[in-house]
């Protein structure tokens, strides 16, 4: 003879997976966001950069006052890709700072409302 135990499934309701979402999500988003700009900078930082140095050879005596009429230039784009990278993680951490609070409130709003139940109403 064997025996079948029932097994409950609970669905979840839609209003508790956006309570849900709305509580974890910002705050998720924030964590990974900052250890994504953490990773950023230090494979960025860590790779070295070339640069080209440019000398003009017929400065004028001022500019030798204030240095050797040589600058140099980066000549690879490392510097502008994680400029780019830090501005758009930036950005995506600002919106999920900014969205946290709000979240936070209206997810405890949804899960600590009760829908009215069908049942309820002719009482």
């Amino acid at each position: 003879m064997s025996t079948e135990t029932p097994q409950t499934t609970t669905k979840m309701s839609t209003r508790t997976k956006a309570a849900l979402w709305l509580l974890i999500g910002p705050t998720a988003l924030y964590i990974v966001l900052i250890i994504a700009f953490a990773m950023v900078n230090w494979v960025f930082l860590s790779t070295p950069t070339t640069t080209t140095t440019y000398c003009d050879t017929g400065y004028s005596v001022q500019e030798g006052i204030y240095g050797d009429g040589c600058t140099t230039t980066p000549t690879d784009s490392v510097e502008t890709v994680r400029a780019i990278l830090n501005v758009i993680l930036f950005l995506g951490a600002a919106l999920a700072f900014i969205s946290w609070l709000p979240g936070l409130i209206i997810g405890i709003v949804l899960l600590a409302t009760a829908p009215k139940n069908k049942s309820s109403e002719g009482k």
